[in-house]
């Protein structure tokens, strides 16, 4: 959990977590020098439950560089990154946790989910969230375009998959990130709602702005997925995944344009 000023909402994150009917887990929480109550609180709960290590840094090192010092920090087999204002049904470890168990070609599992409004505990599902199956590694990378969906970044990994990577700085990374787990397994989804998307906001425009200079830029995820196309995937694949990157990007664009609402991440 890399947690910056989560004093408002991480109560209720950590007590889905906690009451997990899944229990064999360690919950490290990075605390990116908040100015808030969060250190306070998570002390209390580490001090009361010994599955969590809790660090303070120093000083605040950016979210990306948070995120990035969890991961390298896991030890399980499994990895999830968990935002301090999310809540997890309390069967969403256990149910997601047996798919890694029983399937060896998956990497990741995720399930339909509900975005969670905290001002106004207004809740809209997301259903037909898209599985990515196929023994074709080029075709679930297809299918992750075709439904991308941002708060895939929160699923259950398999962190042999991911130990090793760099997360990167751009907008729509999150969108990049699945990508790149469908190129490596399989992504199931579950069809139970068993995760909710925190939203502190109750209906405004929430974009994410590149941390240089203010401004959105999907060039740089457009940059990223064509390297990423073109090393790991055939001539004909990546000539038509190429048009649908384009197209995709086209999309983002009018979305922003239009001052439409980005989809969790934070």
């Amino acid at each position: 959990m890399p947690v910056y000023n989560g004093e408002p909402f991480i109560y209720k994150a950590l007590d889905s977590l906690l009451t997990q009917t899944f229990a064999d887990f360690e919950l490290i929480i990075s605390d990116n020098a908040s100015t808030d109550q969060t250190g306070k609180i998570c002390r209390e709960y580490a001090s009361k439950d010994p599955r969590i290590r809790y660090v303070r840094q120093v000083k605040n090192n950016g979210a990306v560089a948070n995120f990035q010092y969890v991961l390298d920090e896991a030890n399980g087999e499994y990895f999830m990154w968990a935002a301090c204002d999310d809540i997890w049904d309390q069967n969403c470890l256990k149910k997601w946790v047996a798919v890694l168990i029983e399937q060896a070609d998956v990497v990741l599992v995720f399930s339909n989910f509900s975005t969670y409004f905290h001002n106004s505990e207004k809740v809209i599902l997301n259903p037909h969230v898209s599985p990515s199956l196929s023994n074709n590694k080029s075709i679930r990378l297809i299918q992750r375009m075709l439904n991308s969906c941002p708060s895939m970044f929160y699923a259950l990994i398999k962190r042999v998959v991911i130990k090793d990577i760099k997360l990167k700085n751009f907008d729509w990374a999150d969108l990049y990130f699945a990508n790149y787990l469908a190129l490596k397994g399989k992504i199931v989804v579950l069809t139970d709602y068993l995760y909710f998307a925190g939203v502190k906001e109750f209906d405004g425009v929430r974009i994410v702005k590149n941390a240089k200079n203010g401004k959105l830029r999907t060039r740089d995820y457009l940059f990223n997925m064509f390297l990423l196309i073109w090393r790991e995937c055939a001539i004909l694949y990546a000539l038509a995944l190429s048009i649908l990157l384009l197209k995709q990007v086209s999309s983002f664009k009018q979305l922003i344009s239009e001052g439409g609402q980005r989809q969790k991440c934070d």
